[in-house]
């Protein structure tokens, strides 16, 4: 399995696994060179023994991220958007109220991250 270093503290490193961008905590001898940036090959036992590491977003967001819909809905009647006419007369409507709730849901996902990184110090 092919895992890159990211960092080395002492005697351990942290590690993500290429595949799924998973993050561990190994013992420095574990693995067969000791260079931040470096790619190397491991066994999956080498992964056993090691220490999840990063922020677990769950805790965050138990229930996921979703959109919502009555707030498109909303925004699409805000813009005067009733009917496929009104849609075909500003078409733009749509991507404008996405980049404002996907601009909404980035600060409030900030904000949560922020709180659990807070929280794990």
């Amino acid at each position: 399995m092919n895992v890159k270093i990211i960092s080395i503290s002492n005697n351990s490193a942290v590690i993500v696994v290429l595949d799924t961008s998973d993050a561990y905590v190994v013992d420095l001898s574990a693995l067969p060179t000791k260079r931040v940036g470096t790619v190397v090959s491991i066994s999956k036992n080498v992964l056993k023994e090691a220490t999840p590491y990063g922020i677990d977003l769950s805790v965050a967001y138990p229930d996921g991220l979703c959109l919502n819909v009555l707030e498109i809905q909303e925004g699409l009647f805000s813009q005067g958007i009733f009917s496929l006419n009104d849609l075909k007369k500003n078409p733009s409507a749509i991507s404008q109220i996405l980049v404002h709730m996907a601009n909404a849901l980035g600060a409030e996902v900030y904000r949560k991250i922020k709180i659990v990184m807070e929280d794990y110090k």
